[in-house]
């Protein structure tokens, strides 16, 4: 069977959902967005989930602003909870990056966002776990948080649904095509035309262009998230930190459970097949990340880490050493 669509979206993460939605607020009609598996089920799935304006490039910075004021509103802009926990954001950082975190904080002032360089004393008072012996200049943004990715993604559909968008799980794209402005999209099942076919698939777009002729210049990398617990829960209100005086430019913030979540700022292990993907994390990684975070907070000095899915409370490889 062909079927007929406005607007074709493939990719039902945070991104799809967050455009279907979009485009049924702004009157859009026969919108249908088709996802090979469920909704929120790759990437997005894994996302830190950390909504900050922090960013060198202007254009960057005022999206994130714009966007902020929509996570710290959901609810009332949009519709849903979201679980988003303002927390502000901790950027620690050598001397060298001074300037650079100033020219930043007076972009941020100028859109309204309360970012400032604070001491030691003061980053201690809001968050009492850190050392900062190592630590020259401390940037503090009062307004970053965090939410739920499945939440969030999941409000956007919802929401798309009730303004009549139809969202397609368990569809498989198989092949695109196009003739003039109309784009055929196969799946295993039926095929769909539409002028306008909006690839929100993550690490698979690229791929699927290429199929209509068009060069997407996405490098894929893998980056690896950890939790990490100490005998005590870590607060779900400490602030988010980035540090930038490690070479893998870790960040960190609470999860749920009294832990917390540690990621890196470098470029990730280059991939070729998104499929190929695991959750895997070499013990080697594991052991540079609990040595840094040992310094960073001495508390996690005998820390445990990663958590069993479907086991709550149960953690395998008990002891992060040096």
């Amino acid at each position: 069977m062909t079927q007929t669509a406005d607007y074709l979206i493939i990719g039902g993460g945070l991104y799809g959902c967050s455009i279907a939605y979009q485009l049924a607020l702004q009157g859009a009609k026969n919108v249908v967005l088709l996802e090979r598996n469920e909704i929120c089920q790759a990437a997005t799935s894994k996302s830190c989930a950390i909504v900050r304006t922090h960013y060198s490039v202007e254009a960057n910075l005022i999206h994130a602003v714009e966007s902020l004021k929509v996570f710290e509103d959901f609810d009332e802009q949009v519709g849903g909870d979201i679980g988003f926990q303002r927390t502000g954001y901790l950027i620690l950082g050598p001397e060298d990056h001074r300037e650079p975190m100033l020219e930043v904080f007076k972009l941020q002032n100028e859109q309204g966002i309360d970012t400032r360089v604070i001491d030691a004393e003061e980053a201690k008072a809001l968050h009492p776990l850190l050392q900062l012996d190592d630590v020259e200049v401390i940037g503090y943004d009062t307004r970053t948080g965090y939410c739920d990715p499945y939440l969030a993604t999941t409000a956007f559909a919802k929401r798309a649904r009730d303004l009549g968008v139809e969202i397609r799980t368990g569809v498989q794209v198989q092949d695109l095509a196009a003739d003039g402005i109309v784009k055929s999209v196969t799946t295993d099942s039926e095929t769909f035309e539409t002028p306008h076919l909006i690839l929100a698939s993550g690490g698979w777009t690229a791929n699927l262009a290429s199929t209509l002729g068009v060069e997407v210049p996405l490098e894929l990398s893998r980056h690896k998230v950890i939790t990490l617990r100490t005998t005590d829960d870590y607060l779900r209100t400490w602030p988010i930190i980035k540090d930038l005086t490690t070479e893998d430019k870790i960040y960190f913030r609470p999860d749920s459970g009294g832990v917390v979540l540690i990621g890196t700022g470098d470029h990730g292990d280059p991939i070729e097949n998104p499929d190929l993907l695991t959750d895997d994390v070499d013990s080697d990684h594991i052991e540079r990340i609990g040595s840094l975070m040992k310094n960073r907070m001495p508390v996690f000095a005998d820390s445990h880490h990663g958590r069993i899915p479907g086991v709550p409370g149960a953690w395998k490889n008990p002891k992060v050493s040096d």
